[in-house]
């Protein structure tokens, strides 16, 4: 699958002629549109050719191939114009890990457990990998702000790339990154330098017990699988049973 993810829009008739032509010539499965569609926004200056009725006309004709969340921009006639859902967020699964999509004004409330998350809101782009989890800002794609030029971002089997639009990468990543677990990594390391066995796969319950019969601490165990101490006491009392 390849997918085309764009996001503050904010009613810019260019942008989405861009999007428009950049589907259809990209061959693209999917855009993954993360809010503020139509309105420019009370914080921001009006774009130029702002043209929310263009917007409309254009984004309609995608209807079947957007998926897109909602905006604090984003209004109840927003949805009333658009021929396609707009929704608070989503979530979907690529090789059985955890994508979320949301506009990113709530992003401090998400405690879910998804290995990439994609949101935009602060119209800077983003690609950075933080412990089990990668996030993913396209940036506007028509009111860049932190010094970066209009952006979006694709994402297909090899790589996600951010991209402003005259195709300069700002930032990349390979897929397969995107999926290898923090802890793994800090595991084979930490098993080289202790003599013991590399290659130790972190299956969450099952492993905290192997981990913990191959003589590491249970504060070493909590660290490099992200989970609470009480957790890990937990799980090795009922595996102990």
């Amino acid at each position: 699958m390849k997918y085309l993810i764009v996001s503050d829009i904010h009613g810019s008739k260019d942008s989405c002629e861009f999007i428009y032509n950049e589907f259809k010539n990209g061959k693209y499965d999917k855009i993954l549109c993360l809010g503020d569609v139509l309105y420019h926004g009370p914080r921001n200056d009006l774009p130029e050719n702002y043209n929310p009725k263009g917007c409309i006309e254009i984004l309609n004709k995608l209807k079947d191939d957007i998926i897109c969340v909602k905006g604090n921009c984003d209004a109840e006639v927003d949805q009333m114009v658009l021929s396609f859902e707009i929704l608070d967020s989503y979530d979907f699964e690529i090789d059985e890990h955890l994508i979320h999509l949301e506009h990113g004004h709530h992003l401090d409330e998400y405690c879910g457990q998804a290995r990439l998350i994609m949101s935009g809101h602060t119209h800077i782009p983003v690609l950075n990998k933080e412990a089990n989890c990668v996030y993913l800002n396209p940036g506007s794609i028509t009111i860049p702000k932190g010094g970066y030029k209009r952006s979006f971002a694709v994402m297909d089997e090899e790589k996600i790339k951010v991209l402003d639009l005259d195709r300069n990468v700002i930032f990349e990543m390979e897929k397969r990154d995107i999926w290898v677990c923090k802890g793994i990594e800090d595991l084979k390391l930490h098993a080289k330098e202790r003599g013991r066995e590399e290659g130790i796969i972190l299956e969450r319950e099952d492993n905290v017990y192997k981990l913990y019969c191959k003589g590491i601490s249970k504060e070493e165990i909590s660290n490099l699988l992200d989970l609470s101490l009480d957790d890990v006491n937990r799980i090795i009392a009922s595996k102990s049973n």
